[in-house]
This record gives C-alpha cells, sequence and structure tokens, in this order.
C-alpha cells in the first residue's frame, strides 16, 4: 500500500511538473508580430507664377502676373497668399482684380483680409492647384493710365504663401481662425 501510495504521489509530481513546463515553455516561447503600418502626413505647397513683365513702365501698360499655391504634400491643406507690393505708391497706380469664388466659380480667393493675406475658399487636395491670385485670361495687372509718369518706379510684386493641414469638417476660416 505504501508503494502504491508512493507511485501516485510521484506520478503527481512529474505530472503537475510536466504540465508547469509545458506552460513555462509556451510562454516563454511564444511570439506575435504585427506591423504598424501609417504614414506621417507631409503639409508641404509650392508656388508656382506665370510673370511677363512690362518692357517699360508707363501708364496704361498691363502685364501677366499669375500665381498659383501646388499642394504637394500627402494631406488636404489650406492655403492662403499675400501679395506684396515693393514700393506701396505703385500698389495704389496697379489695378487688378482677385479671382473671387464669385467670379470664378465654386472655388477661388477671398478679397484681402485685414492680416494682408487672401484665402482660398477650397480644401487643396495632395496634387491639386489653386487658382491664381489674380484674375483675367492674360494680362492681369494694369497700371492705370491716369498714373504720372514721374510717379512710376520699378517695384515687385512679393508673392508670399502659407498652408495648414485640412480636418474633417473644418472651413478656411475655422483652419485659420478668422
Amino acid at each position: 500500500m505504501k508503494k502504491r501510495k508512493a507511485a501516485f504521489i510521484i506520478t503527481g509530481c512529474l505530472l503537475i511538473a510536466g504540465i508547469s513546463y509545458g506552460v513555462t515553455y509556451s510562454y516563454l516561447t511564444a511570439n506575435d508580430s504585427t506591423v504598424n503600418e501609417f504614414q506621417i502626413g507631409r503639409n508641404e505647397i509650392e508656388v508656382t507664377e506665370e510673370f511677363e513683365p512690362p518692357k517699360e513702365l508707363e501708364p496704361g501698360v498691363s502685364f501677366t502676373k499669375k500665381p498659383y499655391v501646388t499642394n504637394t504634400g500627402n494631406i488636404a491643406c489650406w492655403v492662403r497668399m499675400r501679395a506684396d507690393f515693393s514700393d506701396s505708391k505703385m500698389e495704389d497706380l496697379c489695378e487688378y482684380t482677385i479671382n473671387t469664388p464669385t467670379l470664378a466659380g465654386v472655388a477661388g480667393w477671398t478679397e484681402k483680409q485685414a492680416d494682408g493675406y487672401y484665402y482660398y475658399t477650397e480644401k487643396l487636395e495632395p496634387g491639386d492647384t489653386t487658382l491664381s491670385l489674380f484674375a483675367g485670361e492674360s494680362d492681369n495687372i494694369t497700371i492705370k493710365s491716369d498714373a504720372g509718369a514721374t510717379e512710376l518706379v520699378n517695384f515687385d510684386i512679393i508673392i508670399y504663401a502659407e498652408s495648414c493641414g485640412a480636418e474633417k469638417g473644418d472651413t478656411y476660416q475655422k483652419a485659420w481662425g478668422i
């Protein structure tokens, strides 16, 4: 009887040891792998323009200045642009029209805001390009015909653009805080 009891205890201990070994081995050698697939959003834009400067600065002369913004990133974005004249007197002596939504259709630029920027009213998807800031088929900036020849000086129109990532459901006003 004692031998049977001893055999039973030894068998039980071996059984518990075997199960413990199997569980421990499985726990220590089990592995699982996953691939964390995500892409970092890039908010990037590029400014391009068609520009044909006038041969001479004189009253009534027109020239082409068409700045565009292209979304070169991989996320949708909102765009705003500044067009600063290097000489404020020349800004007053030039006539131009902004490509607003009422002029262009659905999308377009706002009129100049208090902060000096023009805001594009539609979200710019990756690879898309805005309309030109200045409207007109060809020559879209004209020096006023009543400008005095002595008032005219060489000037630049400096184009500067910024973008911010677009979130679902927002508008350009919300995105830019205006």
